[in-house]
């Protein structure tokens, strides 16, 4: 996935989504989740990150599904609410 992000850090987008992304974002206090917003943070500044993973436990950084939302400058700011799927992973999203 860091290698997707840095790959497209050219493309300027204002909101995207990715689906299977296979990541157990609250592993080792949530540590997936914050390296991958710092990630984001200096290929696109100011982000607003929706993600989502299913209940399954598993214990490595790899956990198949779920899903991120994320909205960029200067969108991140008109963001209302976030939610997710706690339960399966299937989908994450940021109305505004």
């Amino acid at each position: 996935m860091n290698e997707g992000i840095k790959n497209a850090a050219p493309s300027k987008f204002n909101i995207t989504a990715l689906v299977e992304n296979n990541t157990k974002w609250e592993l080792d206090g949530k540590m997936p989740l914050k390296i991958f917003k710092n990630l984001l943070r200096k290929s696109y500044g100011n982000v607003s990150l929706s993600t989502s993973a299913s209940s399954i436990k598993f214990h490595t950084e790899y956990k198949s599904g779920g899903t991120a939302t994320i909205v960029s400058e200067p969108w991140q700011t008109k963001v209302l609410e976030q939610s997710s799927d706690p339960a399966c992973g299937m989908w994450s999203h940021s109305p505004s």
